[in-house]
């Protein structure tokens, strides 16, 4: 056995019990929900509801998202790419199809499978399952390419990377957004495409654009970037430095050298130059299983892995990251996703949990921030995007006070589906800066939550608004610990009344009036297991103490949210047989939360000795 490149020195693992493995999280991280499949919407482009394997680049002030998309299933087709963009990160376009569903003949392919699917298609047409590994490009000259793969599954145990696809195709995308033809990159003629039967897009040589010919003799030249396609066209052994190892991730170490970090905790060197690799090996504190690792040099001269910490593939959660200083030690394991709404769609092969997490690359350009973007899909169904502030884990305030104006929520950590949003904006009626919360989702919920330091006495104010709540959905807080453990929960009902959660029990507290800036005080007592609470400034008047629902040693978070619990897949449920049935009623709801938090404040009261 080699020597093991990558060391994770975890002073906590994952308890994947919990979806966010009741891991500490990352103060300050945004998930934002790019792609919400939705098998009943309106418009066609979201209703196919395999989504997978997004791809990131930020190219001329905007970001480029492309993942790929199957009607239910993984590896059962029709199948297709499309691309989305954005310009902050947060809002984000309707997806454009970017390399289409396409059917070619049967009888040339050689590969796996062929015994089984050749009475079903000898002599006739089949449909290729898109595949790839890479996404974007950005060229010397400053041209973006954008990249994918036909493959093709006979069934779908066949995956559609075994090295007897149909090839490669490229783009060019154009800075008014559209694009020019599709064109081979690299066509697989050891599959058994070489001749007419596989030519239906022309070679990127055909091309009248001089430009666009360079940029892809560039990327071809280049034997680091290019390793990340050996899966797809390994039947062509001297095209790639390496062989083996899936879904490649790499970046620069101090000493020149390049991390190849693969799937199933596998990792191996290699010059800048990708010439020379060495033989790779497995780290066994890389725990890991099927799903992808992300690596990168963050903005601040250390180094991250992102990944699934966890050796259960089938239940790819939490999505977390590990820090450190060398590019090879690690420490520090942190959540990035606080949890994970459940599978909505049955279909084959559809791993649970935020999954194939990727960044952008190291060679392509980047934002102007400094903070890490990510892009991962969950459930193999909906596309998000995240960005973790760097430092990773920066220091945590003893108190907190503060007017939520954009540059005070970027401390925040803010969970924003499509359907139940969580933004920093301004109160149209009244100018103040806020967190605006919406929840029209049947199956997600929006987040906003502060961390702060740990503390056994702490006192939390807030001023809120309730503008609408539903029998779903309203305004929640609560206080946890580290792991999430919640001592205590106030809730805003939809019957107009405020609900407090003591010893276990929901009990009424008073009454709210919807539309109007409430002011909520707590003092939480870790050592007493209790707690006091008031609404309005007349504190001494109307506080009224409670017990903790349950104990804990201190408290260093607290978290609004739009419902009190979400439906949520457990270790026992499985995405890989089509058995878990399509959950009823997946449309946005006409009824819903609208909810706003414009200040914040957490005090330490700790008792002093004399």
């Amino acid at each position: 056995m080699g020597e093991e490149l990558i060391r994770c020195h975890n002073r906590q693992k994952a308890d994947i019990r919990f979806q966010d493995g009741g891991l500490p999280h990352v103060p300050g991280v945004k998930n934002i929900q790019v792609v919400r499949a939705c098998r009943e919407s309106d418009e066609e482009v979201y209703r196919w509801t395999y989504n997978h394997a997004p791809m990131l680049a930020y190219w001329r002030g905007r970001f480029f998202l492309e993942y790929l998309s199957d009607p239910v299933s993984e590896h059962v087709p029709p199948s297709k790419t499309l691309l989305v963009t954005s310009r902050d990160g947060i809002g984000w376009g309707k997806p454009e199809v970017v390399f289409p569903p396409l059917r070619v003949p049967f009888d040339p392919y050689s590969g796996p499978g062929r015994d089984r699917a050749e009475e079903k298609f000898k002599g006739k047409a089949w449909d290729c399952v898109m595949h790839q590994r890479m996404g974007f490009y950005v060229s010397g000259e400053d041209r973006l390419l954008v990249l994918g793969f036909y493959g093709f599954s006979p069934d779908p145990d066949t995956a559609p990377n075994n090295g007897y696809g149909l090839g490669r195709v490229v783009r060019e995308i154009y800075e008014d957004g559209s694009f020019s033809p599709v064109c081979f990159l690299r066509r697989n003629d050891r599959s058994g495409y070489g001749g007419s039967a596989g030519a239906v897009f022309p070679d990127y040589r055909m091309s009248r654009d001089a430009g666009f010919r360079r940029a892809c003799e560039e990327l071809l030249d280049n034997r680091l970037i290019r390793q990340q396609w050996w899966e797809e066209e390994r039947l062509d052994e001297e095209f790639f430095g390496s062989r083996g190892g899936k879904a490649l991730s790499c970046y620069s170490l101090p000493d020149g050298r390049v991390m190849a970090v693969f799937k199933e905790s596998m990792a191996c060197l290699t010059d800048q130059n990708g010439n020379e690799w060495s033989q790779p090996v497995r780290c066994p504190t890389l725990e890991t299983s099927t799903g992808k690792v992300w690596g990168q040099r963050t903005e601040d001269g250390r180094y991250a892995l992102v990944y699934n910490p966890s050796t259960d593939g089938a239940h790819r959660w939490p999505l977390a990251v590990i820090t450190g200083e060398n590019g090879m030690d690690f420490d520090g394991l942190m959540a990035v996703t606080p949890e994970v709404s459940p599978c909505r769609y049955e279909g084959l092969l559809k791993n649970l949990g935020p999954q194939y997490v990727r960044g952008i690359c190291e060679w392509n350009p980047k934002p102007e921030d400094t903070g890490m973007w990510l892009t991962y899909s969950v459930n193999k169904e909906d596309i998000w995007v995240c960005r973790v502030p760097v430092p990773v884990s920066g220091s945590l305030p003893k108190d907190v006070d503060e007017i939520l104006t954009q540059e005070t929520a970027d401390q925040w950590n803010l969970y924003s589906p499509v359907w139940a949003k969580a933004v920093c904006v301004t109160h149209p009626e009244d100018g103040r800066p806020c967190i605006r919360m919406e929840d029209f989702d049947p199956y997600d919920r929006s987040r906003a939550m502060r961390i702060f330091q740990a503390g056994q006495r702490i006192g939390i104010s807030a001023c809120v608004r309730v503008d609408s709540a539903a029998e779903e959905a309203g305004l929640v807080l609560e206080l946890q610990n580290d792991s999430g453990a919640a001592p205590v929960r106030v809730r805003f009902g939809g019957d107009g009344f405020i609900y407090v959660r003591s010893g276990g029990r929901e009990d009424k507290f008073s009454g709210y009036t919807p539309g109007v800036w409430i002011e909520l005080n707590l003092l939480a007592d870790c050592v007493e297991n209790r707690f006091e609470f008031s609404v309005g400034k007349a504190l001494s008047e109307c506080r009224e103490c409670f017990h903790f629902s349950q104990s804990v040693c201190d408290i260093s978070r607290a978290l609004f949210t739009t419902k009190a619990a979400l439906c949520r897949n457990s270790l026992e449920d499985s995405g890989r047989y089509k058995t878990l049935g399509d959950l009823p009623g997946d449309v946005r709801r006409e009824k819903g939360a609208v909810c706003w938090i414009h200040r914040f404040r957490a005090v330490s009261r700790e008792k002093r000795s004399d």
